[in-house]
């Protein structure tokens, strides 16, 4: 379904055991947009944003960065639920 959105093309059949999508949107995310409809994502590599050193271009791709979780205790329509909602954030 995010195959259009995503910035980051990637191959699921090419990932063995992933613990999330990799998400990257054109635009930069606010996470608690998506927590306050229960989609927990982790802000990764906050780290290298407090440093004065960072490249702007890796800057961006962390703020656009929605690394949406996969859980093997999700089936389908679980999965199928998480991208409606995802799906409803970004079309606001």
């Amino acid at each position: 379904r995010f195959h259009m959105a995503n910035q980051f093309k990637v191959d699921p059949e090419c990932i063995d055991g992933p613990y999330c999508y990799p998400l990257v949107l054109d635009r930069p995310i606010n996470l608690a947009d998506f927590r306050s409809e229960g989609i927990y994502s982790p802000l990764l590599w906050s780290d290298v944003l407090s440093r004065s050193d960072t490249p702007e271009a890796l800057r961006s791709f962390i703020g656009r960065l929605l690394p949406l979780p996969v859980d093997q205790r999700n089936d389908e329509t679980d999965m199928r639920k998480l991208a409606q909602r995802v799906l409803a954030i970004l079309g606001s």
